[in-house]
């Protein structure tokens, strides 16, 4: 995972929309990816809700949020949280019900029947 600000600045506390890996530095910085995968063309946003670094100028402490659009396509997407030595509680994405998973299929279906 990387995170970058704008010009390639380490990414502090705060929002980075329109995040994308292909036009470093002209915009914030995005990549996730490991063993040789990832996309080439992806972007997204992320929040740093902390990033604390020691006397050395090394990360103590890290917490951010993520989503990336893979291939620009954003219905296809990964969200997910990374903690480093951070106390700041991840909020999952709540999952929906059965029910609304049922009101939808029901809506898709009757859109069918009308055609």
């Amino acid at each position: 995972m990387s995170f970058a600000g704008f010009n390639q600045t380490p990414a502090t506390v705060g929002y980075y929309p329109n995040a994308r890996r292909d036009i470093w530095p002209q915009s914030p910085g995005l990549d996730f990816s490991g063993q040789s995968r990832g996309d080439n063309d992806l972007s997204g946003w992320f929040r740093v809700l902390q990033c604390d670094l020691n006397a050395s100028g090394n990360v103590a402490s890290y917490a951010v949020d993520f989503m990336q659009y893979d291939e620009l396509a954003t219905y296809a997407w990964n969200y997910g949280s990374l903690r480093y030595n951070s106390d700041i509680p991840i909020t999952p994405i709540p999952e929906p019900t059965t029910s609304t998973l049922l009101l939808l299929g029901m809506l898709v279906i009757g859109s069918y029947r009308r055609r």
